[in-house]
């Protein structure tokens, strides 16, 4: 475009609800295409005024709730606060008090929406979450690759579900050790941590019976194969059961499983282990016993 030579812009749009209510914007452009300083914007009714009512989001199926669309800045800003650890209420409080309130406000969309933080922060960690698995999924292809003689540690993840098997092929073998001889054998533990994040883990225990501390006379209990999950149902330990026999099915014939009760650990294991006897560990039963 020839130098010193301007373009008049004029954008038109139309309101979804009340199509005779139009919004015109005229913008002024330099021959390189930047627009000018200033911009001129109309609202006008084909007609006589009236009310607008607000349309329900396009996404909305539970509601016909106005939508009030909210200013960028602010979202912006909820989102930073959300990234640096606050607490949804705390987020919604100070917006709301740095924007000024009902009173001062500039407008209704430059407030926070009330469970607008809670859901920022609920997309943050689903995807926090998704990066985490696939990372350990890609940790689980390289030491599937890398791993001397085949003995990875991370074993099957599913991205899907949120779970992932750990275990090393010694801990499988004192498996078979010293919980399937039917001479001697030990108690295969099972029980879930909680509060470590925004997973579970359950690892496994046994007692390595070649092994006696002085002081107590007994053997030293081990850690043993240990799932890492997302979700707290039967699922989640038939996968860590079958797991165990997936790389070792003679550890189908484990005789002895431990753990604190719980329905969904007997559901989800009971299967890939028939010849367990299951127990209650001596913690759970003192502390059923208190409760009583």
């Amino acid at each position: 475009m020839e130098e010193g030579v301007y373009v008049l812009e004029k954008k038109y749009w139309v309101h979804l609800k009340s199509d005779d209510f139009r919004r015109r914007l005229w913008r002024l452009c330099d021959w390189t295409g930047q627009p000018v300083k200033y911009i001129m914007l109309e609202y006008s009714f084909k007609g006589k005024e009236h009310g607008i009512d607000l349309v329900p989001h396009g996404n909305s199926k539970e509601t016909q709730k106005p939508f009030l669309r909210t200013e960028k800045s602010t979202k912006e800003m909820v989102k930073k606060m959300v990234k640096d650890g606050k607490k949804p209420c705390e987020v919604y409080d100070a917006i709301f008090e740095e924007k000024g309130g009902l009173m001062k406000a500039e407008s209704l969309s430059s407030l926070p929406c009330q469970n607008q933080a809670s859901k920022f922060k609920s997309a943050q960690r689903e995807k926090t979450e998704k990066d985490e698995l696939w990372s350990i999924a890609n940790m689980s292809k390289e030491e599937a690759e890398e791993a001397e003689e085949g003995n990875p540690f991370i074993r099957f993840p599913d991205c899907s579900t949120g779970i992932v098997f750990l275990a090393d092929d010694r801990q499988l073998a004192d498996l078979g050790r010293f919980c399937t001889n039917p001479q001697q054998f030990g108690v295969l533990g099972v029980d879930t941590v909680f509060n470590c994040g925004n997973f579970y883990a359950t690892p496994t225990t046994y007692p390595h019976l070649l092994l006696v501390d002085k002081k107590t006379m007994k053997s030293p209990t081990m850690l043993g194969p240990m799932a890492i999950h997302k979700r707290l149902n039967t699922e989640c330990y038939n996968y860590l059961a079958a797991s165990i026999t997936r790389v070792q099915p003679a550890l189908r014939n484990i005789l002895s499983i431990g753990s604190d009760g719980d329905s969904k650990i007997f559901n989800g294991m009971n299967e890939q282990f028939p010849a367990s006897t299951w127990v209650l560990c001596k913690k759970h039963v003192e502390d059923n016993l208190r409760r009583k």
